[in-house]
């Protein structure tokens, strides 16, 4: 799992498939072993019937999972670029 910065305003970022997100929303970034680990995996089906999991990769690679309050979204950007998008929002 990647730590998430937190910006000192409140501004967006793109996880995938025009789809954009207020950084103060998130609450996890989820690297691909961590997406991968049979916890995770559970509560992603559990998540999934719950009509609370966005395919963002639609047929791409995933390759993260942002964690938000109320979804979860699978991106086809890794982990790595997400925070290093949240880093550039802060500046």
């Amino acid at each position: 799992m990647t730590e998430c910065p937190r910006p000192l305003h409140p501004s967006f970022l793109l996880v995938g498939s025009d789809v954009v997100v207020r950084t103060t929303e998130i609450i996890a970034v989820l690297d691909q072993p961590t997406l991968d680990a049979s916890s995770t995996r559970e509560f992603l089906g559990f998540s999934r019937r719950k009509g609370q999991v966005e395919d963002l990769a639609r047929g791409d690679t995933i390759k993260s999972g942002v964690l938000c309050a109320s979804r979860v979204l699978l991106s086809p950007f890794s982990a790595t670029t997400l925070r290093r998008r949240l880093l550039n929002v802060q500046r």
